[in-house]
């Protein structure tokens, strides 16, 4: 039995005498920037064909932040690595937090599988913002185009970025695995950024990490319900200061459905609020295409209409898809009209 794993204060050996299996249990003293300490009891087990840690809260001591509740925590390989590195892991690790046993069952049966919706295809998006000052237009920007997507069938393989200057910015490329999006390799003239993800049995993205120049910097874990709707997502940030330090700031978020829509996502920090959404009952061009982040853009069957105290107002052709979408952001003085418009190619 493997004992290089930081914080281990206590473990227990317990053998089943008709399988002679060999159960270890471990306490775990946990200390990080998000609260004075926990206390956990875990219990090392195979999880996605590796041996893992899981392990429950028993105690903890802080400053007023909700905890980890559950987590799932890869053991070391290698015993040489130094104590700072399985350090990081403990904190890297709690990214596996999936707290299934705190997702309450949805009433509705249909999942979010993310699979790409076969109908129109978004081939063009243009932007255009007018300005306006005391009620008054000041400045109207012309159409500009700012996405080109490029698919083959029903797979988008490339997304293009462009500037104001119509250069193109970015090119974000797709790999497929088994029908689902696991690779989006994102190319810029400085730096190149990659998202994995990964999948479970059901087709449910359950996992995204962001790569900065093969730095992790963004890393997402969804978990899911009984019926099979995302219900929990977690969110860790991994920063580094100018000396390299690297630390983590963690996140968790509790998903709301009403039909096949996310309703509510809420916040477990004390001083910040929950998001709303309100939708139409129109095609959602997004839905299925998965993007590291929030997922109410891709997981959701129709638009948003209403987020929190910003209104979308959607125009659309005869079946039902938008042409356009519009949106203000004001400072009192100022109004800022935002329109994105959709080019489909079918």
């Amino acid at each position: 039995m493997r004992e290089d794993f930081a914080f281990v204060v206590a473990n227990l050996r317990q053998t089943n005498k008709q399988t002679n299996k060999i159960s270890s249990f471990y306490l775990i003293f946990k200390q990080s920037q998000f609260y004075n300490f926990t206390l956990h009891i875990c219990a090392e087990m195979k999880y996605f064909g590796e041996t893992v840690l899981q392990c429950r809260e028993t105690a903890s001591r802080g400053s007023g932040k909700k905890p980890f509740r559950f987590f799932v925590v890869p053991l070391q390989q290698n015993s040489k690595h130094n104590k700072m590195k399985r350090t990081l892991l403990i904190l890297a690790g709690a990214v596996m937090l999936m707290a299934t046993a705190g997702c309450k069952k949805d009433d509705q049966t249909d999942n979010n599988n993310t699979d790409t919706e076969v109908g129109k295809h978004i081939e063009k998006i243009y932007l255009q913002h007018t300005t306006i000052m005391n009620g008054d237009t000041t400045s109207t920007e012309g159409r500009t185009l700012f996405q080109e997507w490029i698919w083959d069938d029903n797979q988008l393989k490339t997304r293009k970025i462009y500037d104001d200057d119509s250069t193109v910015k970015s090119t974000h490329n797709y790999t497929y695995t088994n029908g689902h999006i696991t690779r989006i390799v994102e190319q810029t003239l400085t730096a190149t950024y990659r998202t994995d993800f990964s999948y479970n049995t059901d087709g449910n993205v359950v996992r995204s990490l962001y790569y900065h120049n093969d730095t992790l910097i963004h890393d997402y874990a969804y978990s899911y319900d009984a019926s099979g709707k995302m219900c929990r997502f977690l969110y860790v940030q991994h920063l580094f200061d100018e000396y390299g330090t690297h630390t983590t700031d963690t996140t968790y978020r509790d998903v709301e459905w009403t039909g096949n829509n996310i309703t509510q996502i809420a916040n477990h920090e004390a001083d910040t609020v929950g998001t709303t959404y309100t939708y139409d009952n129109k095609h959602n061009p997004y839905f299925g295409i998965v993007e590291s982040g929030r997922p109410f853009a891709w997981a959701s069957e129709n638009n948003a209409v209403k987020i929190n105290d910003i209104t979308n107002t959607y125009t659309y052709d005869n079946e039902g898809w938008p042409t356009s979408v519009a949106y203000d952001l004001s400072t009192g003085i100022i109004t800022i009209n935002y329109k994105t418009y959709y080019e489909y190619n079918k």
